[in-house]
């Protein structure tokens, strides 16, 4: 009825709802690897934050699982991780969910980033769908065509697509002889 009416937000919302509930309720918590000392017991959460703080390279790869969005946060603020350990650490699967919303955060102004977070099955719908019209029509399409991602954000990128007019083909100028 909300399609029919051209009410699309409201549709949208409605495709999220599941009899357990709306996706933006849901709690889902992703298994993580919490860094161990040398003799295998995990370290707390103090000394992960303080180790994200100022990371070795070997740190940073072992941090970027940590399931806990301080430590996270953390890391994601600090000047020696790249865009590609960003980029990693989104593309983490199972995605746990705290951590990517950190993630989107603070960087999903990068598009490629931005792109990575919304490709990822495990992110909550609740950070992809906002993030789909920031897309150009290809990446749209892409997640469109994605059959492993939640209906509602297959959903979104296809009415954001089919709204998107086609880039009419763009020939160079006849230069003179």
């Amino acid at each position: 009825a909300a399609i029919g009416a051209s009410f699309l937000a409201t549709a949208r919302f409605l495709r999220a709802a599941t009899p357990e509930g709306h996706f933006l309720d849901r709690k889902e918590i992703a298994p993580g690897a919490v860094m161990e000392r040398d003799d295998g017991s995990p370290l707390t959460l103090g000394e992960r934050r303080a180790l994200a703080r100022r990371p070795t390279r070997t740190n940073i790869d072992r941090l970027m699982r940590d399931p806990h969005p301080m430590v996270a946060k953390i890391l994601l603020q600090n000047p020696r991780i790249t865009q590609d350990d960003i980029v990693r650490m989104a593309a983490f699967r199972p995605a746990n969910p705290q951590v990517v919303v950190e993630i989107a955060k603070a960087w999903s102004h990068h598009a490629r980033i931005r792109r990575t977070i919304i490709l990822n099955p495990g992110t909550p719908p609740a950070v992809s769908v906002p993030l789909l019209p920031l897309l150009v029509r290809p990446e749209l399409a892409e997640v469109k065509l994605a059959r492993d991602l939640p209906a509602v954000v297959r959903a979104t990128a296809g009415e954001l697509w089919e709204l998107r007019p086609p880039m009419a083909p763009h020939e160079p100028p006849a230069l003179p002889h």
